[in-house]
């Protein structure tokens, strides 16, 4: 080598000695930002378990698995034929009795009237005969017995008027007799209500909207009361389940927004909202239970179907962001970075905030001017 190549070899190495490596530095920049707890989970949807509550052969079963029904729709029919026909007596009784009361209310209680006029007729002849005959005693042209006669006459015609009485008490409103009838229309009303319950026993009707995840009897079947046909998936209220690890418990709160997506249909997301957090944490797995409410369920989603749901869990709508891999201790009680500042190494210490997988905000201990040494260069 000539002279000048040896100088300009031994120069590039002093100079290397004295800077050293060439470092790029990181700034921090402002951005909004939203925290997120990603996870994943299962639909959850209310099951509506259906059971005839009578007994009887199943004429009538028309939906299957994976039928949608609405709110009322007959999910379910049994031979009604015998209570149609007890119905039918109930209402021929409730007629019959009605019939009664009104004949007691008016024919009835006109003849008892009747009566009471005849009875005081009666009882004011018996007594004019009375005086008349003891009159004639008195001239000795009548006897004593015809006296004793006409005495006895009187008292029966007094008894006689005295029933008539009381029978048309016992007619009037109050009465014993149509306190009776209207107690047997009472009794009829029931027996008809009691009929026309028993028929719609025979019945079975949608509670909700809803999915039929389970049919567990065919038509002719012979069932008793209470076994369980049919079960519904309710779509009137959907739910998600998922289960994120305990350490996000201090970020959740109910009411935060999330957006969901089924792990069969990626590319299309709904809205869901927290509304349940469990009180207890699963300390076998470490995590937590949390519900969350779809308020308008896509027509896609199907009862435990897999989904993925990233939670809103935080805010900033202009955070100073800091790449996280810059950011040492960031689970200590002290976060720092190092900093290059007038050919020095500085150590900043930070007070940080909500977080993702790239970014990390900071609330205090750093500007945007600062020039932030990465973490490979800092070991």
């Amino acid at each position: 080598f000539g002279l000048a190549a040896v100088c300009i070899i031994l120069a590039w190495l002093v100079g290397r000695q004295v800077v050293g490596d060439k470092v790029e530095v990181q700034t921090a920049k402002r951005a909004p930002m939203i925290h997120s707890v990603v996870t994943t989970g299962r639909v959850r949807p209310m099951r509506v378990r259906l059971a005839p509550i009578a007994s009887g052969t199943i004429v009538e079963l028309p939906v299957r698995e994976g039928a949608r029904v609405v709110s009322g729709q007959v999910l379910l029919a049994l031979d009604d034929e015998e209570a149609l026909a007890a119905l039918s007596n109930a209402n021929a009784a409730l007629a019959q009795a009605t019939a009664a009361n009104r004949k007691v209310r008016t024919i009835t209680r006109a003849e008892a009237a009747e009566s009471v006029k005849v009875a005081e007729a009666r009882l004011v002849d018996a007594l004019r005969d009375l005086k008349r005959v003891q009159e004639l005693q008195t001239t000795g042209i009548a006897s004593q017995e015809n006296v004793e006669d006409a005495q006895t006459t009187a008292t029966l015609a007094k008894s006689a008027l005295r029933s008539a009485k009381a029978q048309e008490r016992d007619l009037g409103s109050g009465g014993a007799t149509v306190r009776n009838s209207e107690a047997a229309i009472q009794q009829a009303e029931a027996n008809v209500s009691l009929a026309k319950a028993r028929l719609r026993y025979t019945k079975v009707v949608a509670p909700v909207d809803g999915i039929v995840i389970a049919r567990n009897a065919e038509v002719g079947d012979a069932i008793t009361g209470n076994t369980v046909v049919l079960e519904l998936a309710a779509t009137a209220k959907t739910e998600l389940v998922v289960e994120p690890d305990e350490r996000n418990l201090s970020l959740l709160a109910l009411g935060q927004s999330a957006l969901a997506s089924a792990e069969a249909f990626p590319d299309k997301t709904f809205a869901a909202e927290i509304n349940f957090i469990a009180p207890v944490v699963d300390r076998r797995r470490g995590t937590i239970e949390v519900r969350l409410l779809v308020p308008e369920p896509p027509e896609y989603l199907r009862p435990d179907m897999t989904v993925s749901v990233d939670i809103a869990v935080g805010r900033s709508d202009d955070a100073l962001l800091v790449p996280i891999g810059s950011v040492l201790g960031l689970a200590s009680p002290t976060p720092h970075v190092y900093i290059a500042h007038r050919g020095r190494v500085t150590r900043r210490d930070l007070e940080v905030g909500i977080r993702d997988v790239e970014h990390v905000e900071v609330l205090s201990g750093l500007s945007e001017n600062d020039k932030i040494i990465p973490v490979s260069y800092t070991h």
